[in-house]
């Protein structure tokens, strides 16, 4: 899926069971059937997941981002528009 990166917070904390928790959650917005605009929707990236797709959060950049069947986000890319 196309998406557009809006903006990212940073992330890393401690979670309730002891384990640390890093990452991004990233604001993103996409074309959507019946939407005038684009969509948008917070998703979560891992620093484990942006490190083996060799990813780094850019404001302004158009993504790539696949997602896996329960609708996790398996794979991210910055494209060249």
């Amino acid at each position: 899926m196309k998406a557009m990166l809006y903006g990212f917070r940073r992330m890393d904390f401690v979670n309730d069971d002891g384990d640390r928790v890093c990452g991004y959650s990233c604001y993103i917005g996409y074309a959507s059937d019946g939407v005038i605009g684009q969509e948008t929707a917070k998703q979560w990236v891992s620093s484990q997941m942006a490190k083996s797709c060799q990813w780094e959060p850019k404001v302004g950049a158009q993504l790539e981002i696949d997602f896996t069947p329960r609708g996790r986000v398996c794979a991210v890319a910055n494209v060249e528009v």
